[in-house]
């Protein structure tokens, strides 16, 4: 299967699901629409709750931002219990963005606004270049090492190991995409911050 025969639909739920688009050659359409069914299902707390409170929680912040925050918390699994399944770490602790939460630990906000509010106070110090682990130039040895320099792909590869193949970086630009904004790994997360 062809990468430019995916909708932008299943292009999201691959990359959600940590499948590098640009390698998917032993991907089954079946798997593909089992991805894009979980994705789906998953998405809709998005709809249904996280967008609603983010847009309380932040009502003077820019689209682009909002596209940003609202990717990666559907990216880092928010998403409550269902059936058998647990509900996910960012969905139990108001933590969206799975800030400061890592296997072992677990870092709460009392409200879903609060854990919003904290995923865009960590993106305005990272801007500002006040968030240690992101200070420009600074050297990083995720991913196999190289200093910060503001680029969304980056910023993700220090967010998180997850970042490495390339696929949260791809789910982030199909969520701008899919809102008919283009984004790309070397634009400057400072550009998405005070975009109007």
């Amino acid at each position: 299967i062809a990468v430019t025969n995916l909708s932008i639909d299943q292009q999201l739920a691959l990359a959600e699901a940590g499948v590098d688009i640009n390698s998917i050659k032993n991907v089954s359409v079946k798997d593909i629409n089992s991805y894009v069914a979980t994705s789906v299902n998953r998405g809709k707390y998005i709809s249904t709750e996280y967008i609603p409170a983010r847009d309380r929680a932040l009502p003077n912040v820019s689209n682009m931002v909002k596209i940003l925050l609202t990717a990666q918390a559907q990216k880092e699994g928010f998403y409550p219990a269902s059936g058998t399944k647990k509900a996910s770490k960012s969905y139990r602790t108001n933590n969206p963005g799975n800030i400061h939460n890592y296997p072992g630990h677990e870092f709460s906000y009392p409200t879903l606004e609060d854990g919003i509010k904290a995923q865009h106070e960590l993106l305005k110090n990272i801007v500002l270049n006040t968030e240690r682990n992101y200070k420009l130039g600074k050297q990083n040895n995720n991913c196999g090492g190289f200093n910060y320099d503001g680029t969304l792909d980056k910023y993700l590869k220090i967010y998180t190991p997850d970042a490495c193949n390339g696929s949260y970086l791809n789910f982030i630009i199909g969520y701008y995409k899919k809102e008919n904004i283009s984004v790309n790994g070397q634009m400057k997360v400072s550009e998405i911050f005070y975009s109007k």
